[in-house]
């Protein structure tokens, strides 16, 4: 589902500790740092297991269900690539034993399922020449450095590569053995390296704060939200409370709220002179006070923009800012 399509789910706990603990360790699996910045062969293992945990049978895996899992509307697609793979049913009711259904024999398996890398092939092809069908050490060096490296670092903290640590990284992540000894890459070591954890685009050591969080406010980059509480386009659009949680809870720092007077004085939000749906102020303000703080603790870094529009009256003003008062 996308961002703006929820799906809800209840839980009961048996004491207001249990339910404490089990939002609390629900929060830290969620904006764990390296979770959130896997690499692309991380979410292959995680496919990958996934797959095994999910069989009801300890020996075998149904055919059946991998096609399912994988991809339900690609059947032959799945059977060629398995194929293709080494992996074939050992009876008639198309199962797999698990003891042959290992990382290796899957990620063959996915690597089928893609249809090669035709992007990773162009490059490869690009730095090795026409000569040869591997990349040399030397050639891997200065790929890591001149494409792979930012030369915005500093080189005592993040040295450049030399031959040394580029030959453990191919022999850490090239399949072919022969090739491991002497330093080369085969397409599928080169494949293999790029989607692994050594080739993030991030420094994990830098995905929690390390920067002063005691400046000025307008010394940050803000992450702002626009006409937050629409879940679709400006015109018909529908509006929801929920989305105001969602964005605070995905660490948004600065929201909008379109206020215009309602019935009954009661402030409401919405997107004015359209066709978009509109919701109560009381209810945002209360969402916003449950979740603003949920996701980070740096409240200086929190910014709430008010839009007044259409001021109807002072009661109408006056109750929107009892409801401020009340929650803040």
């Amino acid at each position: 589902d996308s961002f703006t399509q929820q799906t809800f789910y209840n839980f009961l706990a048996f004491s207001a500790k249990d339910c404490k603990r089990f939002v609390d360790d629900l929060f830290a699996l969620c904006h764990h740092f390296i979770n959130s910045n896997l690499s692309q062969m991380d979410y292959v293992r995680k496919m990958h297991k996934r797959i095994l945990l999910s069989c009801k049978d300890d020996k075998f895996i149904s055919i059946k269900d991998l096609i399912k899992s994988i991809a339900k509307d690609e059947k032959k697609k799945v059977i060629e690539a398995l194929k293709l793979a080494g992996l074939k049913p050992t009876d008639k009711k198309d199962h797999l034993p698990k003891d042959k259904f290992t990382f290796e024999a899957f990620y063959k398996f996915y690597r089928e399922m893609l249809g090669g890398r035709p992007e990773l092939e162009k490059v490869f092809n690009d730095i090795k020449g026409t000569k040869r069908n591997y990349l040399t050490l030397d050639q891997t060096v200065e790929f890591l450095n001149k494409y792979q490296r930012d030369p915005r670092l500093n080189e005592i903290l993040f040295p450049h590569h030399n031959k040394d640590g580029t030959k453990k990284l191919i022999q850490l992540y090239e399949f072919d053995k022969s090739k491991q000894k002497i330093g080369q890459f085969t397409l599928d070591g080169f494949t293999n390296y790029l989607m692994s954890p050594d080739n993030l685009p991030t420094n994990i050591m830098n995905l929690p704060v390390y920067q002063s969080m005691d400046q000025p406010l307008s010394h940050y980059f803000i992450n702002s939200s626009h006409n937050t509480y629409l879940t679709g386009d400006q015109f018909s659009g529908r509006s929801s409370v929920e989305i105001y949680r969602q964005c605070l809870l995905s660490g948004c720092r600065c929201i909008e709220l379109d206020c215009w007077d309602g019935e009954d004085n009661e402030p409401q939000i919405t997107h004015g002179f359209t066709l978009c749906s509109s919701i109560q102020f009381k209810d945002v303000i209360e969402a916003i006070n449950e979740t603003a703080f949920k996701a980070t603790p740096y409240r200086s870094s929190s910014r709430l923009r008010t839009i007044v529009r259409r001021a109807n009256s002072r009661r109408w003003q006056t109750t929107a800012f009892r409801y401020l008062r009340r929650n803040y």
